[in-house]
């Protein structure tokens, strides 16, 4: 019965964030001088940051079509 897995067997939560017109360096959690970026910050803690991907655009509606259409 799926309803009783073990939680080491439990699939992933995965959260995928879209913004527009962001580069990895605009989080304080990633390096940021000033920017205060808290509930992001405490996401990376607490989470899988990941640091290299790739973009279907420069901005976020290529990459949201992208993600989307598998394409």
């Amino acid at each position: 019965n799926n309803s009783h897995r073990d939680q080491n067997t439990r699939p992933p939560n995965v959260i995928l964030l879209l913004a527009e017109d962001m580069g990895l360096g605009d989080l304080a959690c990633y390096g940021h001088p000033y920017a205060r970026t808290p509930n992001l910050d405490r996401l990376a803690a607490e989470g899988t940051r990941f640091t290299r991907f790739y973009v279907a655009g420069a901005t976020c509606n290529p990459s949201r079509s992208g993600i989307m259409s598998s394409r």
